[in-house]
């Protein structure tokens, strides 16, 4: 699972817990590889409906974005025990979008 400190894919480390939607939940993560924090988004569907190719559609999305007010898209890999699709962005600090609405 995605506890504090975990470390996924020998590579990041998982610090805190940020927020669920309705295909995952976001965690603060440290990237061993490059030294810095990302968000990582684990899929995590609250309805049987949703799939995880709906998670995979968001991240293409995402990664298509080349935006100043967008985060980076970094990389998409899976948790092995557990078969989730998980997928890192760039961490901008602050408020969620929603929140801040």
């Amino acid at each position: 699972m995605t506890r504090t400190g975990t470390i996924i894919d020998g590579r990041y480390r998982v610090e805190r817990f940020l927020g669920a939607g309705s295909i995952g939940r976001v965690y603060l993560a440290w990237d061993e590889f490059y030294d810095e924090r990302v968000a990582m988004k684990v899929f995590a569907p609250r309805e049987e409906t949703i799939t995880s190719t709906i998670f995979l559609d968001e991240f293409k999305t995402l990664a298509e974005l080349n935006h100043p007010n967008f985060p980076r898209v970094y990389d998409f890999g899976y948790l092995r025990a557990e078969g989730r699709p998980y997928f890192t962005v760039e961490y901008i600090e602050g408020a969620d979008l929603f929140a801040a609405t």
